[in-house]
């Protein structure tokens, strides 16, 4: 113990050391708890004791200790932990919960006080070495201080890390990386978009008319286009960067902190993201791999509270690559609308299936069964035309006849003219695709989009087929989008495999075939694989796959 001072008035520095850890770094997403004991002379706290301070230090004031946390990383990084604050004691960042039997709820005040618990969330990746978390008080010397670290979620990019760092330095074995891991189904250029999409940006570019600046929330050209491919009102438009910035539109403008949103679970992570960014969060409910991943029903009901948004889905599916019958979107929307809640569709690969199943849009469907349920929906040029890297994507407002969602749209077109979306000369190649206007153009992006779905389709089955050959895999087979959810049956597997992560792991690290884990979408002792590579790649790393199963059985 340090001190600062030698009277009671003066600050004091107290350490705790909460982790050691000389060979693997602190993973984004690990929390620390310290408990403060005040020890033999108990103190009374109240809800007006505690200052309101969002930072990455923690600050507060139990009417006569005076506080101050803060986490220091050693192996050559330092970082300040951010305080992950507790909601139920009733004020907004409010730095530490008292955990004591005695709170009087009649008055708001905790008496008897022995300890205060203050508990910090490591925002980034730190490098390996120690955690210290410093506590500094002021007027109370028999303060001390325990803790130790709490085990929650860890975000899917501190999981990446785990298995990237399983392949470090050169190769000697002389095996390519083969990277199923990707969600660009441009990466290898074996499928190129359609040649509208080139032939109208070509002609833009050369025309010379479309460099200048435009409405925030698109050009008229390209919103009547989605607007009629929607059939939607023009105003009901607004084009912003990628499906993924107008997803971040939708969920900024309908969530408040302390509210939360239903979303999928396994899911995509960027809907966490975008909630906890707002101080909102996001309620998970279960999508069942028996049932082809549809959506468990009863789950998803059983998680709406009061605080409750709008219902999130994603058809087709990432990762899940599942594509919702019509009747199981009707049950949705019939939920939805008896709970009185909006749906927000990520419909990003909306159309890309096979496998004899069809693709319905949930505002379809919920205009079909009367048109009550509001369904915010979410597309974009990315993965349907196969030009992710142009960061085009629109969002569609199918109200209903009370105009439930009418101040959601103002908010998102407000956001709009701060985020400043997609490009001038991106968008238009929008109308090329949604709206052709000769018959050799929609007869060319007819040809187009069937050859792709049974690219995918050939390529979905080869990779169900393959992968189920390898010992300790279960493949559930995929009728979308362009991946497949494959379980790692551990016990079947040697000590070295003990979940998901470390299969993944220990595959790139010995047979360099890189696959996400399950764990980054919510969904433990699963992989997800990418089957847009050429044949011949795919091959190549399912060989290897399998080689690797039989290496580690059990």
């Amino acid at each position: 113990m340090t001190m600062l001072g030698s009277t009671d008035d003066e600050p004091r520095l107290k350490s705790l050391h909460l982790l050691s850890h000389p060979s693997s770094p602190v993973e984004r997403g690990t929390t620390f708890k310290a408990v403060i004991e005040v020890g033999d002379e108990k103190v009374s706290l109240t809800r007006d004791d505690f200052l309101r301070k969002k930072s990455g230090r923690g600050v507060g004031s139990t009417g006569g200790i005076f506080f101050r946390g803060f986490l220091v990383f050693g192996g050559g990084g330092r970082g300040k932990g951010e305080m992950i604050i507790p909601s139920d004691f009733g004020v907004s960042f409010l730095p530490v919960v008292v955990e004591d039997d005695g709170m009087d709820n009649t008055d708001g005040i905790a008496r008897g006080v022995e300890q205060v618990v203050i508990t910090f969330d490591v925002p980034l990746t730190t490098p390996p070495g120690d955690a210290t978390l410093y506590i500094q008080t002021t007027g109370f010397p028999s303060v001390d201080i325990s803790g130790t670290p709490v085990d929650l979620p860890v975000i899917s990019g501190a999981i990446v890390d785990r298995v990237l760092a399983a392949s470090t330095g050169e190769r000697t074995d002389g095996k390519e990386r083969i990277p199923l891991s990707l969600g660009d189904p441009t990466a290898f250029g074996n499928l190129p978009c359609p040649k509208e999409l080139v032939s109208a940006i070509v002609s833009s570019v050369e025309g010379r008319k479309n460099n200048g600046y435009i409405a925030a929330n698109g050009t008229a050209e390209a919103k009547a286009a989605i607007a009629t491919a929607y059939d939607v009102d023009v105003d009901d438009v607004v084009i912003g960067s990628g499906c993924s910035g107008v997803l971040e539109l939708a969920l900024t403008a309908m969530l408040d902190e302390g509210t939360n949103m239903l979303v999928p679970k396994p899911g995509f992570p960027l809907y966490q993201v975008i909630a906890d960014s707002h101080g909102a969060s996001v309620k998970e409910y279960r999508l069942d791999p028996a049932q082809g991943w549809e959506c468990d029903l009863a789950d998803m009901e059983a998680q709406i509270d009061a605080n409750t948004r709008g219902i999130l889905i994603n058809n087709p599916s990432n990762p899940c690559g599942s594509v919702f019958s019509e009747a199981h979107l009707q049950k949705i929307c019939e939920l939805a609308e008896k709970h009185k809640l909006p749906i927000v569709a990520d419909e990003v690969y909306g159309g890309m299936t096979f496998g004899g199943k069809e693709y319905f849009s949930a505002a379809s469907v919920a205009k079909k069964i009367g048109g009550k349920v509001p369904v915010v929906s979410c597309s974009g040029l990315a993965k349907q035309f196969l030009v992710p890297g142009w960061r085009v994507g629109w969002l569609t407002f199918h109200d209903n006849h009370c105009g439930a969602i009418k101040e959601i749209k103002a908010g998102v077109n407000r956001l709009a003219q701060v985020v400043l979306g997609a490009s001038h000369l991106a968008q238009t190649a929008i109308p090329a695709v949604l709206t052709p206007s000769t018959d050799e153009a929609k007869a060319s992006l007819a040809t187009f989009k069937k050859q792709l779905n049974e690219t995918l389709e050939s390529q979905s089955a080869f990779t169900c087929k393959e992968l189920r050959k390898c010992h300790g895999l279960n493949v559930v087979p995929s009728n979308g989008a362009m991946y497949v959810m494959v379980e790692v049956k551990v016990d079947e597997f040697d000590d070295k495999i003990t979940d998901d992560v470390t299969f993944t792991g220990t595959l790139l690290e010995e047979e360099n075939v890189f696959a996400l884990p399950g764990s980054c979408f919510g969904a433990p002792n699963f992989f997800r694989v990418v089957y847009c590579a050429p044949p011949e790649m795919l091959e190549k790393a399912y060989n290897r796959n399998g080689t690797f199963c039989l290496r580690h059985k059990k």
